[in-house]
């Protein structure tokens, strides 16, 4: 018998397999042994899971990678099986797959003093070695027990603090324990316990100082004579050093105990200062545990400043992506058209809403195909898809992306063409390539994006949108990786400032292609083959024919066609010496 435990921001829930296979995916199966994961990023049929014996399971992949818990991973169409318990890795899920005793058929347990809940106190606890003999298994288990309850605590709380020191007093047999923390060359008390106000609070300084000096825990009888003031009543000290992350010593653990006249303990036992040497590592470790938590919040706020909350997410889990790795991603740049005569109509105040008003809908579809948005730069935006995370299809996330965000336009003019009295249009240009992805900022403004020639082109390409009068733009590396149909028409190649190659570029018209726009590409891509074939006048002939055919409809490159195949010589690649 299994426990599956799925764990994702969307589920937590806990799944007993007792006899056959359980399948589990984004999406349900009717009559089928199946198990649902809310997380898009999970395959619609993922993985089947088979208990098998000897603990061990069978795992068959029908999706995207899965990753188990030892690092390995196993691609889709894979079997593996494994040892129980494991975990497993698929999108933002986590499976923790454990063996299930079936406690009602056995009966082979026995029970054991209730364990302590919360902070411990007086009735629960009594000193463990008060004597000199070893302690007995329980004793060692309530001491265990303290310790865990501590660290329930806060950590760096009053409480945190308060709680350790109370379990110094408690567990060891001492008159007071203390959390003490450097301030400067002095020492501030962060949590102290007495079982008697009488006791009060003093420590030596002397024996601080040892402790910082060795760094290690100090425990000893102290002599009747020649005694500082604040051990002149105290029978014995027990020191033990708090370290941070940088193993460097922040506080200390301190207990001793008060002279009695008819006290028998004596000095600290060795065992004693090791419980205490426990509690101080303890303290360590919730200091630590503070620092992280302050660092993960402070990486999240920065991560969710440039990126979506998906993305946040995936480079918390993982924060080595932000080092910088080769990657596939494909690249759209946006640019609002006419932007100067818009922001001198409008003024500063309305442009500034304005740019607002388009970004916040030209960024909603970026995110609707999971894209990740690398920059926004004065009238314009970045985005790439296939990073931090595998999206096979990001050609067509990005080209399904271009398409709507020009259908967004239509709602923008609606918006705004009365006030700014020029209409509202865009130019994306999308190239798909090699880049190098991580943090391309600084560590104190992490901007998450790409870098290298593939973003260059991307951006290149934008700006011929301009000259060529296209909307969208896309390069032969884009088309090649698109893996849906889409409607477009190889237009030219370009050279453009600063890429050595020349660029092939294609027009994305949409996902199904109108009559006259097919006319219009059938006849503009057989006439540009003509002319790389240096038969100029036959494309004329078939350019002049098409303008004909399609009056009234201005189609800028076919009128760069036209005038460029009257130059003597014709040069079949495009110069654009602009951006």
């Amino acid at each position: 018998m299994l426990n599956i435990r799925i764990r994702n921001d969307n589920q937590t829930e806990d799944i007993t397999l007792s006899e056959g296979p359980l399948s589990m995916g984004r999406v349900e199966e009717p009559g089928a042994n199946r198990t649902v994961i809310n997380d898009r990023y999970v395959s619609r049929n993922q993985l089947t899971i088979e208990e098998l014996p000897n603990e061990t399971v069978r795992i068959n992949n029908h999706g995207s990678k899965i990753t188990f818990s030892d690092g390995t991973a196993a691609e889709k169409g894979e079997t593996v099986e494994v040892n129980v318990p494991v975990g497993i890795t698929v999108g933002f899920t986590t499976l923790e797959i454990t063996s299930k005793i079936d406690l009602e058929a056995k009966d082979v347990f026995q029970t054991i003093a209730r364990p302590i809940k919360g902070t411990p106190d007086a009735q629960t606890l009594s000193p463990v070695f008060a004597g000199q003999g070893a302690p007995s298994a329980a004793k060692l288990t309530q001491v265990f027990e303290t310790l865990i309850s501590v660290q329930r605590s806060a950590a760096g709380s009053s409480e945190f603090y308060r709680d350790t020191a109370q379990a110094v007093v408690q567990l060891v047999g001492l008159d007071r324990g203390m959390v003490l923390l450097r301030s400067g060359d002095g020492w501030d008390t962060a949590g102290a316990y007495t079982e008697s106000p009488d006791h009060g609070t003093t420590f030596s300084t002397s024996i601080l100082k040892r402790v910082l000096a060795d760094e290690r825990t100090f425990f000893e009888a102290l002599a009747d004579d020649n005694q500082a003031a604040s051990l002149a009543t105290v029978e014995a000290v027990v020191a033990s050093p708090i370290f941070n992350a940088s193993e460097e010593i922040v506080g200390v653990v301190y207990g001793s105990r008060d002279t009695r006249a008819d006290s028998t303990s004596g000095g600290i036992q060795p065992l004693q200062a090791q419980i205490v040497q426990i509690l101080a590592a303890s303290v360590s470790a919730g200091l630590a545990r503070v620092d992280q938590e302050k660092e993960a919040s402070r990486l999240k706020v920065q991560f969710e400043e440039f990126v979506s909350p998906e993305i946040a997410r995936e480079l918390q889990r993982n924060p080595a992506l932000l080092e910088g790795q080769d990657r596939e991603v494909t690249c759209l740049f946006c640019d609002l058209r006419s932007f100067s005569a818009i922001s001198e109509k409008l003024g500063a105040r309305e442009t500034y809403l304005l740019m607002n008003d388009v970004m916040d809908h030209l960024t909603k579809r970026v995110l609707e195909y999971q894209g990740v948005i690398i920059n926004y730069a004065g009238d314009g935006l970045a985005a790439m898809w296939n990073a931090p995370t595998d999206q096979p299809d990001h050609a067509d996330r990005a080209c399904l992306t271009a398409l709507a965000m020009q259908s967004e336009m239509a709602q923008l003019n609606d918006n705004w063409q009365v006030k700014t009295e020029i209409p509202l249009r865009i130019g994306i240009g999308i190239n798909t390539g090699i880049a190098q992805v991580g943090n391309a900022g600084s560590k104190q403004r992490i901007k998450y994006g790409p870098m290298g020639h593939a973003v260059n082109v991307a951006s290149r390409v934008e700006g011929a949108t301009k000259y060529l009068g296209i909307p969208v733009l896309i390069t032969e590396q884009t088309l090649n990786k698109m893996m849906a149909t889409m409607a477009t028409r190889r237009l030219c190649q370009v050279r453009v400032i600063g890429i050595k190659e020349p660029v092939s570029l294609f027009e994305l018209f949409g996902e199904q292609a109108e009559d006259n726009w097919s006319q219009l590409r059938d006849g503009y891509e057989q006439a540009l083959s003509l002319s790389e074939e240096s038969r100029c006048d036959e494309a004329l002939q078939i350019l002049d024919q098409l303008l004909k055919e399609i009056s009234g409809q201005d189609d800028r490159p076919t009128l760069l066609l036209s005038s460029r195949l009257v130059e003597d010589p014709f040069d079949p690649v495009l110069q654009l010496d602009g951006k």
